[in-house]
């Protein structure tokens, strides 16, 4: 079942409708996929007890695809609902399990939370979440340069704060249209303001947003190029700036998405040129010939395995003893390496 207008609004809010024990976010916008994947998992469980919360990667499901079923049919030790986490993996490896798992358990308290990229129309998993009236299945596209300008305003509003206009389109142009980039950089001018009312440009200008965001593309690339030493440089300054991680990877999984989006057209048909051009946003006039050479070599086998590998730092960074910046670093040299 696709969710359409009418429904959004309660499904925004983390709300299933009714009959709805499966739900599928996809879409190349990675931020706007985690937020709602968050969303869900707070509402539905806690990330926190093995018992209730069951976190599956791609990978894994590609080597045991009945234990979705297994996983999907059982209870909670501790009673309630558990919720079964997708992330990373092929359509057609996730669409195969889930069929199978639907074709076998007609009924369950549980709840399946897919994580997807790119879904073309002709996707195995869009087209069965389409039809299944047991699952929702709701696309996250891009954000335009307008809805970016409203998400800031309203992310400032919350904290009891405003923001000059002239300071709004400073932080689009800095930043770009990557929700959990723009949500980290908010925190930290409100942060720096302290007391005052309203940010204005000179607050942006001050923290020096910018440079951050420059440095996150920087290491983006880093990683792609297979740039090892610069990896190391990058990810310590972001570090002294405070950067979560995760931020960092999910603008790494964004390029990542574009990247397979980009070899979904060019499997449909389309030049290269034309699949670049079909991008929203499309790519920076400065960056084509990078993204050019990014597509040549990463070809959709490649990339799939560097969903896997992000999959595992993002789980590992929320619940391994660890250092976030050591997880990150490690696994950030596995996929610039592979």
């Amino acid at each position: 079942m696709k969710i359409d207008r009418y429904q959004s609004k309660s499904f925004e809010q983390g709300n299933l409708p009714d009959g709805v024990d499966i739900v599928i976010l996809y879409g190349p916008n990675a931020g706007r996929v985690s937020e709602m994947s968050t969303l869900f998992k707070s509402k539905l469980t806690d990330e926190q007890d093995p018992f209730s919360y069951v976190p599956i990667t791609g990978e894994e499901l590609s080597d045991d695809k009945a234990r979705l079923t297994d996983e999907f049919a059982s209870g909670s030790l501790m009673g309630g609902q558990r919720l079964i986490h997708i992330r990373g993996g092929k359509d057609t490896t996730i669409a195969s399990a889930l069929k199978q798992t639907i074709d076998n358990v007609q009924g369950s308290n549980n709840v399946i939370l897919i994580e997807a990229g790119s879904l073309t129309p002709r996707s195995a998993l869009r087209k069965m979440g389409e039809k299944e009236a047991r699952i929702a299945i709701a696309p996250y596209y891009d954000d335009t340069p307008q809805s970016m300008r409203q998400f800031i305003q309203a992310a400032v509003a919350d904290a009891q704060k405003s923001i000059d206009s002239d300071a709004v389109q400073a932080l689009v142009e800095y930043l770009g249209t990557e929700r959990a980039v723009v949500a980290q950089s908010i925190e930290k001018l409100i942060t720096y303001i302290g007391e005052a009312p309203s940010i204005t440009l000179d607050d942006v200008k001050a923290c020096e947003i910018s440079q951050s965001r420059q440095t996150i593309q920087e290491l983006v690339h880093a990683v792609v190029d297979g740039r090892l030493g610069e990896i190391d440089q990058r990810l310590e300054f972001l570090l002294s700036e405070n950067t979560p991680m995760i931020v960092v990877l999910r603008s790494i999984q964004n390029y990542f998405f574009r990247l397979r989006q980009a070899h979904a057209h060019i499997h449909d048909g389309k030049s290269m040129q034309q699949a670049m051009d079909s991008l929203q946003p499309k790519v920076f006039f400065k960056e084509v010939d990078n993204f050019k050479r990014h597509l040549r070599q990463w070809p959709t086998g490649r990339i799939d395995k560097a969903f896997e590998l992000l999959t595992k730092t993002e789980i590992l960074t929320k619940s391994s003893d660890y250092p976030d910046q050591i997880i990150t670093h490690r696994h950030l040299a596995q996929i610039s390496a592979q």
